[in-house]
């Protein structure tokens, strides 16, 4: 009898446990923006450049890097800006 309760509240358990956990937090294109700003850049169509990372599209990623990098913001800190914005999905 104790084993069949024990059965049953380890299944009700794991029914439940999914519906309680909270989802992983995503970033967002604000998130990219503001990695770019801790960092020091300001130049105008940062936040764009962003969007355009977290749009989901294809190219997207290419092209936040490469906009980025054409804004003068330092590689390395355009692929982390950039994976910042595409991790919404």
């Amino acid at each position: 009898m104790l084993k069949i309760l024990v059965r049953a509240l380890t299944a009700a358990a794991l029914l439940v446990l999914p519906l309680t956990t909270p989802a992983p937090a995503h970033a967002t294109d604000a998130q990219c923006s503001r990695y770019l700003q801790d960092l020091g850049y300001t130049y105008p169509l940062l936040g764009l450049q962003c969007q355009l990372g977290a749009a989901g599209y294809t190219y997207a990623y290419r092209d936040c890097v490469e906009g980025l990098v054409d804004r003068r913001v330092q590689r390395v800190h355009a692929f982390e800006a950039c994976r910042l914005a595409a991790e919404r999905r």
